[in-house]
């Protein structure tokens, strides 16, 4: 059985390369059969991920996912002190 799954994340242009540079060397990389893409359109960040069954894609969408929020907040909070 072949897993796939997307998950589309709405932020802002500047955010939404920031994270997809963050994100696309862990996409690239391919392990036990899991094939994971990184996109971008404007504000829209679209994480793709095809495993040959729902643990892996799970395993790889939870990590993508989790880089995505430490990577986010990191901004915000650099954002915050650049204010202060």
């Amino acid at each position: 059985m072949r897993v796939e799954a997307r998950v589309k994340i709405h932020l802002s242009p500047e955010e939404a390369e920031a994270l997809e540079k963050a994100l696309r060397p862990e996409a690239e990389t391919r392990l036990r059969g899991v094939e994971a893409c990184v996109s971008r359109e404007g504000g829209r960040l679209t994480i793709e991920v095809r495993a040959p069954d729902t643990s892996a894609a799970r395993a790889t969408a939870n990590s993508l996912l989790r880089l995505a929020a430490t990577a986010l907040q990191t901004i915000n909070e650099t954002r915050k002190v650049s204010q202060a």
